[in-house]
């Protein structure tokens, strides 16, 4: 088990019983919907940062969630940045 803290993506179309997960809350976490990614899925993304240690102990995420492919994550935190750099370039907009 690594002592690597990672950013973690999980799929799940239960968004508001994750949300509200005592666990996961206190861990902490961002939450994307799939189609604010421009992907067609009804679910959303929750992307965790953590050790595979921290991870495994939020048993919800076992239940509820299904943890997603090394090159989907990538895909995934890629859409990510691309979203936070526009709504970072909209705002400085305002300032000009």
């Amino acid at each position: 088990m690594s002592n690597e803290s990672k950013k973690w993506v999980f799929y799940t179309e239960k968004r508001n019983t994750l949300m509200n997960d005592e666990d996961l809350k206190r861990r902490g976490f961002r939450v994307e919907a799939a189609e604010t990614l421009g992907i067609e899925k009804k679910g959303s993304y929750f992307i965790i940062t953590g050790t595979e240690k921290d991870i495994k102990k939020i048993e919800i995420l076992k239940k509820e969630a299904e943890l997603v492919n090394k090159e989907e994550t990538e895909r995934i935190l890629a859409k990510i940045k691309e979203l936070d750099e526009s709504v970072v370039s909209g705002v400085g907009s305002l300032f000009d």
